[in-house]
Order: structure tokens, then sequence, then C-alpha cells
């Protein structure tokens, strides 16, 4: 069985938080129901997830992990500002 590096390992970790994310912010159905739902609180938590984890690694992050995360981050938060709208 073939090992995944860490940069494997964090990306597919960053990329649950996203799409936990969406799936709470209502963007996506939610594979364990098949239905869509919205939960702000649990998107919340997931969005602050990702944002901690940025914090967390600063200086650490290669260019291409960085960026992904800000993207997510920045998409997750423009989801959110429609939900205010």
């Amino acid at each position: 069985m073939q090992q995944l590096t860490e940069e494997q390992l964090f990306k597919n970790l960053i990329e649950q938080f996203y799409q936990s994310a969406l799936i709470y912010l209502g963007k996506t159905v939610n594979p364990q129901t098949k239905k869509t739902e919205k939960n702000l609180f649990n998107a919340n938590y997931f969005a602050g997830m990702l944002k901690m984890m940025l914090n967390k690694t600063k200086g650490n992050l290669s260019f291409d992990e960085k960026q992904v995360l800000e993207n997510y981050i920045k998409h997750i938060d423009e989801l959110f500002g429609e939900e205010n709208n």
C-alpha cells in the first residue's frame, strides 16, 4: 500500500474541512444523508478550522498549500456573505 506524503495528507485534511463547510452551508449534498441541509453553526466551525490552520502554519506552508487554503477561506467567506444578505 502506497503511503501518502505529508503534503498530500495536509491537502486532504483542508479539503475535508472545506467540503464540510460547503455541506453545512447547503451548497452541496451531504453524502451521508443524500440531502442538502443548512447548519450555519457547523459551517462556521469548519470555516474557523481552516482559518486556524492558516494562522498556526504561517511560514510553514508551500506556496501551493497556502494558496489553496486562502482560496478556500475566501470562497467560504463569500458564501457566508451571501447568507447575510
